[in-house]
This record gives C-alpha cells, sequence and structure tokens, in this order.
C-alpha cells in the first residue's frame, strides 16, 4: 500500500526500491541478534549495597 502512495507522490523507483530493503535488513539484523543472545554468557543479577549505618539519611 506504501509503494502505491509512494509512487503518486513522485518518489523516485530507485528511492522506493531502497526502502523495500530496508525491513528485510533490519529483520535480517533483528534475527542475528537474538541467535547472538542465546550464546550470550548469562547476566549476573545485580543487588543493591546493604544500608551503610555510617550514611546520612536526607529524609
Amino acid at each position: 500500500m506504501w509503494v502505491l502512495r509512494a509512487r503518486c507522490a513522485g518518489l523516485p523507483p530507485r528511492v522506493i526500491a531502497r526502502a523495500k530493503t530496508i525491513p528485510v535488513q533490519l529483520e535480517s539484523d533483528d534475527v542475528m541478534a537474538s541467535s547472538l543472545a542465546h550464546r550470550a554468557k548469562p547476566r549476573t543479577k545485580i543487588t543493591a549495597a546493604p544500608e551503610d549505618a555510617a550514611q546520612l539519611s536526607f529524609l
């Protein structure tokens, strides 16, 4: 649908062709990123430091 609108708006065919390739590249990058995420090391949970009695309370 957007291709018809782009043609009616007078966009050059080269621009329309390039616009068609962008979603394909984004999807392939997303698939690659998700496959890399599976191989990544699991994150360690960050816990808050215990309250320090020496620290002043502002409230």
